[in-house]
This record gives C-alpha cells, structure tokens and sequence, in this order.
C-alpha cells in the first residue's frame, strides 16, 4: 500500500486514466505534464543522484540547470531541473526523487521550454504539500 498524498494542483490539470504511473496529470491549454511514480523493494544504499538519472535515461542534449538536496516532510530529497530532447522533442524537467524506506518516489514536471514556467508553480506548491500516511 502507497502510503502518501498530494494536493492537486488546480482544475487546469486533469488526470490521465491507466498508465503505469501512481498519478499523471496533463494540462489542458499547456504542452505539459506531472508524473507520480512509486517503485518499492529496491536496495536501499542506491544514493539519490544515481537513482534520479535514471528519469533521464533516453534524452539527448541533457543539460542540467539545477541540482541540490532538499528536505521533504523531513525525508531528504533530490531535487534536478534539466533540459534535453526525448524523441526529438525538446522538453525542460523539474524532478524530485525520494528514497523513503524500501521505496522511491519520482515526482516530475515535465514542459514544453516555453511553457515551463507558467506550470513551475503548481507544481512546486504539489510538492510542498507531499504528505506521508504512515
């Protein structure tokens, strides 16, 4: 049992059914989206910045523009923005990776570069509210 919850981040953003993510949310007049994913029973001595390079496996021309350690809940967290194309398209993240327990979470941002911003803040404001139940 996932034992964690997340404010939604308003009514331009709506759920995407099926998948194998916990949660994927698109945006309704933005070319972006928020991906929530939860992989358990992993090795627990897998430090953050191997684990969070695994979100980027497939990008081309990866530049990382920010990377630095934050406190979530008091549970430490990676926190990377990059920018690099993934199937010729190119895109700017904002990832958070968690490792809580024998779980990682993957909370991801993902945009078109010119729409990056204007979805920035919601989902910051998503992650600010990551709660863990349990």
């Amino acid at each position: 049992m996932l034992a964690f919850e997340v404010p939604l981040p308003g009514d331009d953003w709506k759920p995407v059914p099926g998948g194998e993510s916990v949660l994927t949310l698109t945006h309704a007049r933005r070319a972006a989206g928020i991906s929530i994913n939860v992989t358990c029973e992993r090795d627990r001595h897998v430090p953050l910045n191997v684990l969070s390079r695994h979100l980027f496996f497939g990008f081309k021309e990866k530049e990382v523009l920010l990377q630095e350690l934050r406190s979530l809940n008091g549970v430490p967290a990676l926190k990377t923005v990059l920018r690099g194309r993934l199937n010729s398209q190119e895109l700017q993240l904002n990832s958070y990776v968690i490792g809580r327990g024998d779980c990682v979470y993957d909370l991801v941002y993902f945009a078109n570069p010119a729409d990056y911003a204007e979805g920035e803040a919601a989902f910051e404001q998503m992650v600010a509210g990551l709660r863990f139940r349990d």
